[in-house]
């Protein structure tokens, strides 16, 4: 993988580059007006620093940065309209959140709003490069998004891998979303989708998540899934909508 900026930066922008390219063990690369075709032939694997965009482009395509329905989420929130998500996770002030599947980071800017404490999980580097920056660069055009995403704790691992190393209930809420390939009309999810992992939630998954959530595990998931009933989750049945949540309490 290599790190650039844009076809037009200035100075700043690409100091700011360098240092991510540091910060994450990329290499550099100055731009020099060269097309993403020439790029190519030094990696095929690019990401790209804008001022207020990340992008990353590989020989799957093409993946930029956005918070997908948080923004719309979060306006409803403010009018006072529920959310299934912080239905399912029954989220409070202080409570710890664990998000295993952090993809676009949409549910976890959602938690954000509502706790100070939340830790998303991605195993794919190049998806968890791309958000985790994006978090950072995004122009939101709301202010509570904003200070939502200055929140968040990213890390590129997986599930189980970080699960094992957790004390017992050490958060309150452990929350999956796992990328499944039924039709979802997202054009945001759609371009993740080529670089998404695919790899089977499993039992050994789920106890270290029902040891380490002091409170529920919640699964969101296709409302066919046999994941609800394979492991337990109470489904909660939302008319009219391709996704249903599932809520494994453990307290």
């Amino acid at each position: 993988m290599i790190i650039t900026t844009p076809l037009k930066y200035d100075a700043a922008l690409r100091d700011e580059t360098i240092e991510l390219g540091k910060k994450y063990n990329i290499e550099f690369v100055e731009r020099y007006k060269q097309s993403v075709k020439q790029l190519k032939y030094r990696s095929n694997d690019i990401l790209v620093i804008g001022k207020e965009k990340v992008q990353y482009i590989s020989k799957e395509g093409t993946f930029t940065y956005h918070p997908n329905f948080a923004q719309v989420r979060l306006r409803r929130i403010l009018k006072g309209e529920d959310d299934p998500f912080l239905e399912a996770t029954n989220l409070r002030k202080n409570d710890k959140i664990l998000d295993c599947t952090m993809g676009l980071a949409s549910d976890s800017l959602i938690a954000a709003h509502v706790t100070d404490s939340v830790t998303s999980l991605e195993s794919v580097r190049s998806i968890y490069l791309t958000v985790s920056i994006g978090l950072m660069k995004y122009r939101y055009t709301l202010q509570q998004l904003e200070k939502a995403s200055k929140r968040l704790t990213t890390y590129n691992v997986d599930a189980y891998s970080y699960l094992k190393e957790q004390p017992e209930n050490s958060y309150d809420v452990v929350y999956f979303d796992p990328m499944y390939d039924e039709a979802v009309q997202s054009e945001g999810i759609d371009s993740l989708k080529q670089h998404a992992n695919y790899a089977n939630l499993t039992e050994e998954v789920f106890e270290e998540a029902k040891r380490v959530a002091a409170k529920r595990v919640v699964l969101k998931a296709h409302y066919n899934s046999p994941l609800f009933k394979q492991f337990g989750f109470m489904q909660c049945i939302r008319k009219n909508t391709v996704s249903h949540y599932g809520v494994l309490l453990t307290s």
